[in-house]
């Protein structure tokens, strides 16, 4: 049974940032927030933002939702939205992820949004409870509509004229998703890329030569660099890299093995090499990790 989630609107940190809109005269955005992770975030369990609709960007990232029972690749370019009664979670949340998201607040009875007029109110939520599809091709206004509510938020600007400009900016943005909710999907990388993705992560100890990643995807090695920073935030060695530090927590968790061999079984060419990559990717060196997580 999914649980309700709230969201803590006072978070500011490198990766994550999540402001309280309600704060500056935009009562129906209790949340706006963005994520930029430098590293993998454990997934959450299935969840409902009670009474909110939440509208969700991605910037970057090969990312997927799952949503009772079915799962929905989420590429850059795509926003995925849940009503109040859909349970969601990110699935996948890998290393250089950058999404931005927000909650809006159903009205209730007699109440409006936005400082719209009653009728224009009522046909703004009515649209946006009727979305044709849950996941769809964004456009670059709605990255740009993200970018200018938290560039008014930080401005010097304050009182009345800053509410009416988040006010009138988080109108564009819901009008925007509502014209772009008939678009397909970002489509899937092609199968090869998709299949090369799973062998990575089911064999990351191998040396991913970027000679055998042209040929197995007959990608040139230019694009085949952009598709995976598009994809997934890394260019393909640092792909490999990341894979390996997810692959040598489990290894740590169960023990056994010394920082020698775990280095060398995961393709790491020292021990050196295996640490310094490690607290790069967690801040921790493999055996603080391995203390912290025991």
């Amino acid at each position: 049974m999914a649980v309700p989630l709230t969201i803590d609107p006072c978070v500011d940190t490198s990766e994550r940032r999540v402001v309280d809109l309600t704060r500056y005269g935009v009562s129906c955005v209790p949340v706006l927030g963005a994520t930029r992770f430098r590293h993998k975030v454990e997934d959450v369990e299935e969840h409902v933002h009670e009474g909110c609709l939440e509208i969700t960007y991605c910037k970057r990232g090969h990312l997927a939702f799952e949503s009772e029972g079915r799962v929905y690749p989420f590429l850059p370019g795509s926003v995925f939205v849940s009503r109040p009664d859909q349970p969601h979670r990110m699935r996948e949340n890998p290393q250089g992820t950058r999404t931005n998201y927000l909650l809006f607040r159903l009205p209730k009875r007699g109440q409006t949004v936005l400082n719209l007029p009653a009728r224009e109110s009522k046909c703004l939520v009515e649209r946006l409870l009727a979305l044709p599809s849950r996941l769809f091709q964004g456009n670059a206004r709605i990255e740009a509509d993200f970018r200018k509510l938290f560039d008014i938020c930080d401005s010097d600007e304050v009182g009345v004229f800053r509410s009416l400009n988040l006010n009138s900016v988080v109108l564009d943005l819901l009008l925007n998703v509502i014209a772009c909710s008939v678009n397909a999907p970002v489509a899937f990388s092609s199968d090869a890329l998709r299949s090369l993705f799973d062998e990575i992560r089911e064999q990351p100890w191998r040396t991913w030569q970027i000679d055998e990643l042209t040929r197995q995807t007959g990608l040139s090695p230019s694009t085949l660099r952009t598709r995976f920073k598009a994809l997934t935030g890394l260019s393909p060695h640092g792909y490999v890299v990341s894979c390996r530090i997810q692959r040598a927590k489990a290894m740590l968790s169960k023990g056994g093995e010394s920082i020698g061999e775990l280095a060398l079984s995961l393709g790491f060419a020292s021990a050196r090499h295996f640490s310094s990559a490690f607290k790069l990717a967690t801040g921790l060196s493999p055996r603080q990790w391995a203390r912290t997580n025991a």
